[in-house]
């Protein structure tokens, strides 16, 4: 990437591992990169995907009820596609994105978000 004086890192943080240590470094060290190599013209983040039909995992959806019910909590009312991790990395990857730098990007259709306001905690309710 540094040869011609820059580019983009990216890392996708697998959902299905979320819980992994492996993800968690990726979710802590990625962001890292980006303040180090950004001098260099290098960008570096990281795609976090929420719930999506793969087909890995389409045979988990093909169970009744189980997409009736995973849609239900997701905000936008629907199971991500992989065209929708594809697009947020091809933005990632464009000149588009050249202010976006060490973060992380959740696609999730504002899943996680919609937990987090399940969660009690004090001073932030």
């Amino acid at each position: 990437m540094r040869g011609d004086g820059g580019g983009t890192g990216r890392a996708v943080a697998s959902s299905f591992a979320r819980a992994g240590a492996h993800v968690a470094a990726i979710d802590r060290d990625e962001p890292a990169r980006g303040d180090a190599r950004g001098a260099h013209g290098i960008r570096s983040n990281v795609v976090s995907p929420g719930l999506v039909i793969t087909p890995m995992s389409q045979s988990f959806y093909d169970t009744p009820g189980v997409t009736e019910r995973r849609t239900a909590v997701v905000p936008v009312r629907r199971i991500g596609m992989p065209q929708d991790i594809a697009d947020v990395i091809l933005f990632l990857a464009s000149d588009r994105s050249s202010y976006v730098n060490g973060d992380q990007i959740t696609v999730d259709g504002g899943y996680v978000n919609m937990l987090m306001n399940l969660v009690p905690r004090p001073g932030f309710d």
